[in-house]
């Protein structure tokens, strides 16, 4: 008995663990197609080189807590020699973390795990695990397929996802002006 309890629990902290892969194996998770959250980070200079690996950790945690399957994955720049999969996903600057999803990701702009595991899970729900096809719901940000215009170019973002825009613009600004009035120096609550 006490084997197998062992043995569970190293099976379910080997699930749980945050991947760390090498080039060619995160080239081979982004083929398996299914979606994972994925921090970037130098490991050199970037001064967030050891705060992305925690925060990515909290969230894993919480994906287990919510039940989402959901791989979570830190590159590091060491490990992209070609600089292709910055290339590819459209890395500006380090530390980026990115829903990934086959060769497209979704950046995340927060750094709280909490709302980057609400925010993976909304996304996920909404489109069906597909996030770069239209939501299932008819409010999402786009219309439907259809009444996208043809030679490739984005579809047109109906009058609702204006007000939901806005809306999150004005609880930003909010969140800004709180964190200058409040005379914090930390203005890392700013999301």
């Amino acid at each position: 008995m006490l084997t197998r309890t062992i043995l569970v629990l190293c099976l379910l902290r080997q699930i749980s663990a945050v991947l760390y892969p090498t080039s060619e194996e995160f080239a081979e998770l982004v083929n398996e197609d299914s979606p994972m959250l994925v921090g970037f980070a130098e490991l050199e200079k970037c001064v967030h080189r050891k705060t992305i690996p925690k925060l990515l950790e909290d969230a894993e945690d919480l994906f287990q807590k919510k039940g989402v399957d959901l791989k979570t994955v830190i590159f590091f720049s060491s490990e992209d020699d070609e600089r292709q999969h910055k290339t590819a996903y459209n890395i500006k600057g380090y530390p980026a973390v990115l829903l990934v999803k086959g060769k497209k990701g979704s950046f995340l702009k927060t750094r709280d795990p909490q709302k980057i595991a609400d925010e993976c899970v909304s996304k996920i729900q909404d489109c069906q695990g597909d996030f770069y096809k239209e939501p299932a719901k008819t409010n999402g940000f786009f219309q439907e397929e259809s009444s996208s215009s043809i030679e490739g170019k984005p579809a047109t973002p109906t009058p609702d996802a204006y007000e939901k825009m806005k809306t999150r613009i004005k609880q930003a600004l909010n969140n800004m002006m709180e964190a200058i009035l409040s005379d914090e120096d930390d203005l890392s609550q700013i999301r």
